[in-house]
């Protein structure tokens, strides 16, 4: 059997393999492939938004890995996008929400490793030398 992928594009469709609902991996699975879809068109308002949609609809459903993979990529967006206002409150969300999930360790340490690399070129890019290094002091 091929792989799906989105509609009039050779985009395979993504899923969450740690969701446990079949329709959730699927509407997340199109939405991850519509936000890289807009990513690679270099509409990025358009795939943080979708990343947005995916998130709020992955914690409707409590998938807390899913949703913090979601934020997270929309940080990296943000920062790409240098919407540094924006960027600080989301990942003050996604530090709360990967200190919280109780899940796989190995997974768990994969979006702190995720979180804290935004986190350093946030910091980084906002001129805080000082906070880039605490927090890498983590890495």
């Amino acid at each position: 059997m091929a792989p799906q992928t989105l509609e009039h594009t050779d985009i395979p469709l993504k899923t969450d393999p740690t969701c446990p609902h079949k329709a959730l991996r699927t509407a997340l699975g199109a939405h991850t492939a519509l936000g890289q879809l807009h990513t690679l068109e270099k509409d990025l308002v358009s795939a943080c938004d979708l990343l947005g949609v995916g998130a709020e609809y992955a914690r409707v459903v409590g998938s807390e890995y899913t949703r913090a993979l979601f934020l997270l990529s929309k940080g990296m967006l943000l920062l790409m996008e240098r919407k540094l206002q924006e960027v600080h409150p989301l990942l003050t969300l996604c530090g709360q929400i990967v200190e919280n999930w109780q899940g796989n360790p190995i997974q768990k340490e994969s979006l702190r490793v995720f979180f804290l690399v935004l986190q350093v070129t946030h910091y980084l890019d906002a001129g805080q030398v000082r906070g880039a290094s605490r927090a890498s002091c983590w890495l």
